[in-house]
């Protein structure tokens, strides 16, 4: 995502850096590491638990998510 912003490739050092020094990405970032950055929302993200699956309300997408995970390979 950070590739070609004024022609430039950015790594987790250079884009610290931006960030310390500019106070308006400050308002467009929620954390950043060396994984990727998280942009802020006005939604708050779910937290997870290792081993359980996520709620779907869809039928059709939980049936084709049970076909795929009981698919040997």
């Amino acid at each position: 995502m950070m590739q070609n912003i004024n022609g430039q490739e950015m790594d987790y050092d250079l884009f610290k850096v931006k960030f310390d020094s500019d106070p308006s990405l400050k308002k467009l970032v929620d954390r950043f590491d060396g994984q990727g950055v998280v942009i802020k929302t006005k939604e708050k993200q779910q937290p997870t638990e290792l081993g359980t699956k996520p709620k779907v309300n869809n039928t059709a997408a939980v049936r084709a998510a049970n076909n795929v995970l009981q698919q040997p390979g």
